[in-house]
């Protein structure tokens, strides 16, 4: 019995040891407190909604709500100005009009209101805001598109404020040329549901 009690005592003895510790190396329980703590990415950015579309006249318009934005796309034949108006009737009269061109400068983008008589005035000349901003802008296979952003309910009072899945007009027009005060080639309007 002693010979085995020995025998244990001894191979305990010679049994595997822990690795020296490396010069710098801290010991085991400061680790925990050394290790800085990692945070999670964060989550990515939700697809873009899925954009609804109409076509009236050779104008396509394709839109999207995008949390309190409303995000547009609107296109024309040619190389000239292209416009979008918001109404909650089937007129130009009194709508929130956004108008959009591209030039040898790049894609612009103004916000504008419909006054009475029908003339089409940015709305920081009425005392309004400018309430859009540019996405892209392109001029390519014969078509002019302008992409942009306008808040649902901006708070402008030259700003149609907007509700998703209700009725609203579109009323479409485009030029041949990038002048603004230019007479539109094609005017018209659609009914579509946000």
């Amino acid at each position: 019995m002693s010979t085995l009690l020995a025998a244990a005592l001894l191979l305990t003895a010679c049994g595997p040891k822990a690795p020296p510790a490396a010069a710098g190396d801290a010991p085991a329980d400061d680790l925990a407190e050394a290790a800085e703590p990692v945070e999670a990415p964060p989550p990515p950015p939700p697809p873009p909604a899925a954009l609804k579309s109409i076509e009236s006249e050779g104008m396509r318009v394709e839109w999207a709500v995008e949390g309190t934005e409303l995000r547009v796309r609107m296109s024309a034949p040619g190389s000239g100005w292209v416009r979008v108006g918001f109404n909650s009737v089937r007129a130009q009269h009194l709508a929130n009009m956004i108008v959009g061109w591209v030039d040898a400068e790049g894609a612009h983008v103004e916000d504008r209101f419909a006054t009475d008589p029908p003339y089409i005035e940015p709305d920081v000349q009425l005392g309004g805001r400018a309430d859009v901003t540019l996405v892209s802008g392109t001029e390519a296979d014969g078509r002019t598109t302008v992409e942009f952003r306008i808040p649902l309910s901006s708070g402008d009072s030259y700003d149609l404020a907007l509700t998703p899945g209700k009725i609203a007009y579109l009323i479409l027009s485009y030029g041949e040329t990038d002048d603004l005060a230019g007479h539109a080639v094609v005017r018209t309007a659609v009914e579509i549901t946000l």
